[in-house]
């Protein structure tokens, strides 16, 4: 854990550029390049980046929750860099971020159960955004979880959108630590997400795929985030019944490399 805001922010970019490659893995004319972009730009950040976020979401709001009488001013920006609105009694909305619905139990209390509403930017400008993420999701405009905690710092989470699309499996959550500034969580999970006549189903390895998260008070910079920088992240494409392809992602601090089947 390393790397600079600078380092993070460049990695970031870097990725929203290849998602313009691609919109889907056509049979026709497809190439290792437009496998990676579509399940780098596409499918981790639905699989496995925005569970993540949600889980954050839940977290920082829980964090306000039981001290937002000692918080100082500080700290809230570090949390929340614009603002947080108590909506009514059961909603409370982290501006550009969530809507986040506490059960009433702190969300590191085992059996504990919140959800959150998560929103993307549709902007096609991502520099001067308020808040950052990995990817703004404009065909995936907007995801609902419900987080589940198992015991402190590890949550099952359950993909609530009615979203036929979109069929997300076993998705658990786990904080591992916080370094300089820089929080880190793993993300297991499975699905598939089907577009035009393709499905592409999704994993991670056993050990998860990691992401580093960070948020920003600075205005130079955008305000929230994520970040792959470890694990597997394994796709394997099929048009009905019949397999097309395969593309594995290996994600590393510098970036990803990936296999597949095209030469």
């Amino acid at each position: 854990m390393k790397r600079s805001l600078n380092t993070i922010l460049l990695t970031a970019v870097s990725f929203l550029m290849i998602s313009c490659v691609v919109a889907a893995p056509e049979a026709v004319n497809r190439t290792g390049e437009r496998l990676a972009s579509y399940s780098n730009s596409r499918l981790v950040p639905i699989f496995a980046v925005d569970p993540v976020a949600a889980v954050i979401a839940a977290v920082d709001t829980d964090t306000y929750l039981s001290r937002q009488e000692e918080i100082d001013d500080q700290e809230m920006a570090s949390l929340f860099p614009d603002r947080i609105l108590h909506i009514d009694d059961r909603k409370i909305r982290i501006v550009g971020v969530a809507n986040v619905y506490p059960d009433g139990s702190s969300i590191n209390t085992p059996g504990a159960k919140w959800e959150v509403d998560r929103f993307h930017d549709s902007r096609s400008s991502h520099a001067g955004a308020d808040y950052f993420y990995y990817y703004t999701g404009d065909r995936y405009s907007g995801t609902r979880w419900a987080i589940e905690c198992v015991s402190e710092g590890l949550w099952n989470l359950e993909l609530l959108s009615e979203n036929i699309m979109v069929s997300c499996n076993d998705v658990r959550v786990a904080y591992v630590r916080e370094e300089s500034g820089i929080r880190e969580y793993t993300v297991t999970s499975s699905g598939s997400l089907t577009e035009y006549e393709y499905t592409a189903n999704c994993s991670t390895g056993e050990d998860g795929v990691t992401i580093e998260f960070i948020s920003s008070p600075d205005a130079d910079f955008p305000r929230w985030t994520l970040i792959p920088s470890a694990g597997i992240f394994n796709v394997d494409f099929f048009k009905e019944s019949r397999k097309l392809d395969y593309c594995y992602l290996t994600f590393a601090e510098d970036g990803f490399s990936c296999e597949t089947g095209v030469d």
